[in-house]
């Protein structure tokens, strides 16, 4: 199987990879304890970890340590080590370290509580602070507009644009409405930007990457029975094709993951057997845009809080 980098959802030209890919052992329900979940085999996430400790990604390597551990730690100086900088958030690729942005920071609360198992008590109330202060008076999320002077950002980040406003503001409820804050009157208006700027055939005016985002809101918003919940999972799962990378699977199940949804759900199992059929021999997940120890371990990460009786806590000297 050839990858692919993404197109039609952020606009890149079709970039091949001279990597030859696995089909997991995913297709035979034995080897999995009897499940035919498509997630990973113990084989599959070892040699994903034996990828992540030979790169030279530091925060690959402090997550991957992290997610080995039973049960992992809870304070700022774990959070510090994740790169968060002294005012609560993380900032642009490390550019500019006081300078948080809103989609870098939101990722990372994705992983962290994804790697705590929603345990709210890992976040610090400056991190919460931090999120709201970047709401705008239409209730969407963006990106500080001194990025855009002091930074060359890519477009998916240019502050001030719907299609970056959209996909901020549904990733930062994601991870809000999973902290408990549903009844908040800045999380009301956030959802009802992201309602009124659908339009009425179900279409998102952002990357691809909405339709879960938006699917994962909704869940937690309207219940999973909902008609509108139910018709934008049925499209997080028409709009993947070959072009998806690893990366965007494993942020897709982390954001299903904190919404509540059940690990034997249509979405939840398509996910994961794409993701699975997205892995090198190497164990790394490829990406055309870099970052593939960090994105390695975080499907570690992700795939432990799915499957927590089959979790990977290493298998030689971890």
């Amino acid at each position: 199987m050839i990858l692919l980098a993404p197109t039609s959802a952020v606009g890149f030209s079709l970039a091949t990879f001279s990597v030859v890919l696995l089909s997991c052992s995913a297709l035979s329900p034995d080897k999995r304890t009897g499940e035919n979940d498509g997630s990973l085999t113990h084989a599959d996430l070892s040699r994903a970890a034996d990828f992540v400790r030979g790169s030279e990604d530091s925060y690959a390597k402090t997550l991957l340590r992290y997610v080995l551990k039973r049960k992992p730690p809870i304070g700022r100086a774990f959070l510090a080590e994740l790169g968060q900088n002294r005012k609560g958030g993380w900032p642009f690729r490390r550019k500019l370290p006081d300078l948080s942005s809103t989609g870098e920071t939101v990722f990372q609360l994705g992983t962290v509580l994804t790697l705590v198992r929603n345990n709210g008590d890992a976040i610090p109330k400056e991190t919460i602070d931090l999120l709201f202060s970047r709401q705008g008076d239409d209730g969407a999320w963006d990106e500080p507009a001194e990025a855009a002077d002091k930074l060359k950002l890519p477009f998916w980040l240019d502050p001030g644009k719907l299609s970056t406003k959209y996909w901020q503001t549904a990733n930062a409820l994601c991870v809000l409405l999973s902290l408990g804050y549903r009844d908040d009157s800045r999380v009301a208006r956030g959802v009802a930007f992201l309602e009124k700027n659908s339009t009425a055939d179900f279409q998102v005016p952002t990357t691809r990457h909405g339709y879960f985002l938006l699917a994962a809101v909704l869940w937690q918003t309207k219940g999973g029975d909902a008609d509108l919940t139910r018709t934008f999972l049925k499209k997080s799962i028409q709009k993947v094709d070959e072009t998806w990378e690893g990366w965007e699977f494993a942020w897709g199940l982390e954001m299903l993951y904190l919404a509540g949804l059940p690990a034997e759900h249509e979405v939840v199992r398509t996910y994961w057997k794409e993701l699975c059929s997205r892995q090198a021999a190497d164990g790394r997940f490829p990406s055309k845009y870099g970052g593939e120890a960090r994105n390695t371990a975080k499907v570690i990460n992700v795939h432990n809080a799915w499957f927590p009786k089959r979790a990977f806590l290493g298998d030689h000297d971890d």
